[in-house]
């Protein structure tokens, strides 16, 4: 169920940054085809199971104009090959009807309706195979008439607003070819602009297909001549959603589909699933919670019944609940834990009668040298001195490892041990005072980065003033409109979100070997490169993958606060890679370790320009020029400025996307065509081109009209075409505020 609702939420992003749009049918297309084709194969690789059944059916969208378009992976069989089939063989449909206001069907998607019939129905869906490489339509499979307004998810994601909603499962699920009505339920969220609806989007899954996906999975060691385990799906109204024995147990297909009741099913191991859940929870399946139990069931115990919950949405009323059942035979349940503890018996007993031997021998050689009551006294001895030196033994590992840093309490035998001869009471009071030492620096750690302070402690030495050159990568960030966030919510409301925030981003920093060097109220400092060696000198690109990265993150958050009635929360940074003072600076009694130079000041500046520019990530040239940056990251030039303070030109770069990330999909060339444009307008307004330049971010506007820094070009270019320059005239923007 994770992949419908990732694929509308990735609709519902790109409905926020305008890459999905009501007059743009064709753009709209292209972006639905990199879902339906990228994510399942996404999750075949992570999976490592070719055979897996595709976990996405279709991806839709529909607007208040009556507008629908879908595509449906017909892959459904269990080799999953058959998903990356071409020509004639095809595993792709796409579905297309106009809408109430289009005039011809035409004129919102000039490239992918250019071979459809002209005389096109307002008030029929269209189902063609879908091209194989672009997704664009082939043969014509069927027609129907169709409403998507008068749909279940229609409805039910207009009423949400602008939240995501699953629906009831409900029947008449439109099919590829328009002929087969089938059984499923469908997520959906609405795109308001305002209180004016755009669009809404959708996909769905059907329980033959869920079913399918259950039958893969394996119960115990369920083989094919023995059916003694079951795996099945339920709502909270006891209606089967998906069966390991086939959809025969899960819908009524004579005359009308309808949904069975478990207890329809007429499947005893189903009834005794349910009969070990209602005796845990009762008849009342919405109560039924998590649990790790695997409970005895069925006559003489003869079964291991057990259950998982399964819930998927933002939020209760229009989430999707869902409980799993399985059961099993004791015997199979159980036959690998008795291999295994049969294993660990054989190993035990050769263990003993090795060690047997040993004894035996070391045995008689001290009948031949001592007499026995030696023996019995130095054996005693020697025992009560190891028990009493054992203890001192474990705080000397302790302290070796707290001299590492290593400052883990669960992993610390002095916090957690019972042993008797630790109430003796010097060790008692040794042990004591270790404990407290070992608090106190781990409090200590937590006020500047852990590495810095361990390298500290294995230099061996006192902590001195002094610094040095160091080529690093700076990095400063904070909160847009903090002081508008902190008005709005009540001081412990900010400082949970506020701690949300610095955690995330900082351990995000640290996990790409950076220093959070210091936090001033909602901003962070950090850098990388020193005090040591980051990635061979490509500590610009690891950099700009964490910043990549806690945009991201960032944005997972702030969908997580919106819903909690927070108010939403954007970062801007600015990264600048130079040549710094790094060490420890301060006075002889204070220090700290930190950067000093004009690189810190300007990465500064760079954060807060990112305001005017309305952008979430700035860099400046050395950054751009560094090894591996253009070949990792989509960035365009912004502009040519001189910050306060500085006569030198700073040229400014926007961070877009990492290439990684949408190699192989529709994005990627969206990407490229978004910085390369850009590029030539910029090109020919520092050349002096300036109603060529007009022109072309009037082009560029049509396409990203909510653009800040075209907009800016555009009205410099207006002034200078209105008041031309004179001779000594640069494209430099002169800055006198920070």
């Amino acid at each position: 169920l994770d992949m419908p609702f990732s694929a509308v939420e990735m609709m519902k992003k790109g409905m926020d940054s305008k890459l999905l749009q009501p007059g743009n049918l064709d753009s709209n297309l292209k972006y639905m085809w990199s879902l339906i084709t990228a994510l399942p194969r996404q999750s075949q690789f992570y999976s490592n199971n070719k055979d897996e059944l595709t976990k996405l059916e279709d991806v839709f969208l529909a607007d208040a104009n009556g507008t629908y378009l879908g595509y449906t992976n017909q892959c459904v069989k269990r080799n999953a090959e058959t998903c990356l089939a071409t020509p004639p063989d095809w595993s792709f449909g796409i579905d297309y009807k106009p809408g109430e206001a289009d005039i011809t069907g035409f004129e919102r998607c000039p490239e992918y309706c250019a071979d459809l019939p002209r005389n096109m129905s307002k008030e029929e869906v269209l189902f063609y195979t879908a091209e194989g490489t672009g997704g664009k339509p082939g043969l014509l499979k069927g027609k129907k008439s169709y409403d998507p307004r008068v749909r279940p998810w229609y409805a039910l994601a207009v009423k949400a607003h602008s939240l995501p909603v699953w629906t009831d499962v409900y029947n008449d699920v439109l099919e590829e070819d328009g002929s087969h009505p089938d059984i499923g339920i469908s997520v959906a969220q609405a795109y308001f602009a305002g209180d004016e609806l755009v669009m809404v989007a959708g996909s769905t899954i059907t329980l033959q297909h869920l079913t399918g996906i259950v039958e893969q999975q394996k119960v115990g060691s369920r083989s094919d001549t023995e059916d003694d385990s079951r795996l099945f799906i339920i709502d909270r109204m006891g209606r089967m959603m998906a069966s390991s024995q086939g959809f025969d147990q899960v819908v009524r297909q004579e005359g009308d589909m309808r949904q069975l009741y478990y207890h329809e099913t007429n499947d005893s191991l189903v009834m005794l699933g349910m009969a070990s859940l209602q005796d845990r929870f009762g008849t009342d399946f919405s109560k039924i919670k998590d649990s790790d139990v695997h409970q005895s069931c069925g006559e003489s115990a003869t079964y291991i019944c057990s259950h998982a919950t399964l819930q998927s949405g933002a939020s209760d009323f229009y989430s999707l609940h869902l409980i799993i059942v399985r059961v099993q035979r004791r015997d199979r349940f159980t036959k690998e834990i008795l291999v295994d503890l049969a294993r660990k018996d054989s190993d035990l007993i050769t263990t003993t009668r090795t060690l047997g031997k040993k004894m035996r021998h070391s045995l008689l050689i001290t009948i031949g040298v001592c007499s026995g009551c030696i023996l019995l006294g130095s054996a005693l001895l020697v025992i009560i001195a190891r028990q009493v030196t054992w203890p001192l033994r474990q705080i000397v590992n302790d302290m070796s490892a707290v001299s590492q840093l290593e400052l883990d309490a669960d992993k610390m035998s002095c916090y957690n041990n019972k042993s008797l001869f630790y109430k003796i009471e010097e060790i008692e009071t040794m042990n004591r005072t270790f404990v407290n030492m070992a608090a106190g620096l781990r409090s200590f750690s937590r006020y500047m980065d852990p590495y810095v302070v361990q390298l500290l402690l294995l230099s061996r030495q006192e902590a001195q003033l002094g610094v040095a050159k160091a080529d690093v990568t700076i990095f400063f960030s904070d909160i847009a409109d903090f002081t508008s966030i902190a008005e709005s919510l009540e001081p412990t409301q900010l400082m949970q979100l506020l701690g949300d925030y610095l955690s995330e981003m900082s351990g995000i920093i640290m996990k790409h070997s950076g220093v959070v060097g210091e936090f001033v109220g909602d901003a962070i400092m950090a850098w990388w490169n020193v005090p040591w060696e980051v990635d061979g000198g490509r500590h610009t690109v690891v950099a700009l993958a964490s910043a990549m990265e806690q945009q991201q993150r960032l944005a997972e958050l702030r969908q997580q606060w919106c819903q909690r009635g927070f108010p939403e929360v954007w970062a801007r940074m600015g990264l600048v890679r130079s040549q710094v003072l790094a060490g420890n600076v301060g006075s002889r009694e204070r220090m700290k370790y930190g950067l000093v130079g004009d690189g810190v000041n300007l990465a500064s500046r760079l954060e807060g320009l990112c305001k005017k520019f309305r952008v979430q990530v700035l860099v400046d040239r050395a950054t751009y020029d560094s090894q591996g940056v253009v070949e990792e990251f989509f960035l365009r030039p912004v502009d040519l400025v001189a910050v306060k303070g500085r006569q030198s030109t700073t040229e400014l770069f926007e961070v877009v996307a990492s290439k990684s990330q949408v190699r192989g999909t529709s994005l990627h060339d969206m990407y490229s065509k978004f910085c390369n444009d850009f590029e030539e307008i910029q090109r020919a307004y520092r050349e002096g081109q300036f109603q060529r330049a007009l022109e072309l971010s009037n082009e560029y506007q049509k396409i990203w009209p909510s653009d800040q820094p075209c907009r800016i070009l555009q009205e410099r270019c207006e002034d200078l075409l209105k008041h031309p320059p004179g001779e000594d005239w640069t494209p430099v923007d002169r800055l006198f505020e920070k």
